[in-house]
C-alpha cells in the first residue's frame, strides 16, 4: 500500500477544524503510516481535537503522550489536557506544568496541579 506522505497528512490536518469527528479523518488515517500517528496525535492534541486524541491514545507511547501534553498544555487546551493529564506519567505531567506557566496558560497549570479549572 502506497502512503500518504507526512507533510500532506499534517498539513491536511492543520486545515481542518479542531471539532472534527473521528470518522470525517478515518479516510486520511487509513492511507497514512502507522509510523506517523505520534506527529498526528501531537498535532491533534496542540489544536484540541480531543475526538483523534482519543481514537490514537491507545496506539501511543509514553513519550508520545509527554509530547502530545506538552503540546496541548502550550496551547492552553485544557480539555485536551485532562484527557491526557490521566495517560501521563510524572516527568510528562511536570514538564506540561512547566510549558503552561511559561506560556500563562493559567487554568492547565490549575489542572496540572489538581485544581479544578473553569474550562473542564
Amino acid at each position: 500500500m502506497k502512503y500518504i506522505d507526512a507533510s500532506s497528512i499534517l498539513g491536511a490536518l492543520e486545515q481542518l477544524p479542531s471539532d472534527v469527528t473521528v470518522a470525517a479523518l478515518k479516510p486520511i488515517l487509513t492511507k497514512c503510516d502507522p509510523n506517523l500517528f505520534p506527529d498526528i496525535f501531537t498535532s491533534a492534541a496542540a489544536r484540541g481535537c480531543r475526538g483523534l486524541v482519543e481514537y490514537l491514545q491507545n496506539e501511543m507511547d509514553t513519550m508520545s503522550i509527554r509530547c502530545a501534553l506538552e503540546a496541548a498544555a502550550r496551547n492552553g487546551q485544557v480539555k485536551v489536557v485532562a484527557l491526557l493529564r490521566g495517560l501521563g506519567d510524572a516527568i510528562g505531567i511536570g514538564s506540561a506544568l512547566v510549558v503552561a506557566r511559561e506560556v500563562g496558560c493559567s487554568e492547565v497549570v490549575l489542572l496540572l496541579t489538581g485544581k479544578k479549572p473553569r474550562l473542564v
